[in-house]
């Protein structure tokens, strides 16, 4: 869990997409699960899922957001929206269904 605090705390956004922090914390997937549960569970974080209706989007959409210090719960909530609206607004803007 500490170490998914700490690689979204070094993060600009201070939110990440779930894959991004299993490519930049180096985990196995199963652990990396535990500790987001035990990270939501304890209130240190949130895991909001996103779903998009594009039949070529395929993968993990979630976005997590850290509770640290001087990080107030609405801060996390912002963090993780501010994420995914930047996401969509990209995709949609190089997206083309051919």
């Amino acid at each position: 869990m500490d170490q998914i605090i700490a690689t979204v705390s070094r993060s600009p956004a201070k939110a990440l997409f779930v894959s991004e922090v299993a490519r930049r914390a180096e985990t196995d997937c199963a652990l990396l699960e535990a500790q987001l549960a035990q990270l939501v569970a304890c209130g240190r974080g949130i895991v909001v899922d996103h779903h998009l209706a594009d039949p070529h989007v395929d993968g993990d959409l979630r976005v997590v957001a850290v509770l640290t210090d001087g990080v107030s719960a609405h801060d996390m909530n912002t963090a993780a929206q501010r994420v995914w609206d930047e996401w969509v607004r990209e995709f949609l803007r190089t997206h083309r269904c051919a």
